[in-house]
């Protein structure tokens, strides 16, 4: 199951480190759960 909880904790850190890498795995996680809703319906 995707944890939106965790997602967030991961992006809180990773945006610390390095904010371009955020925006990328951000985009990359919109894009999987948008895909899950599509494939639902």
């Amino acid at each position: 199951m995707f944890s939106l909880i965790d997602s967030w904790l991961c992006h809180g850190w990773i945006l610390q480190q390095n904010p371009k890498l955020h925006v990328i795995y951000f985009t990359y996680d919109m894009i999987k759960l948008v895909n899950r809703w599509m494939f639902l319906l």
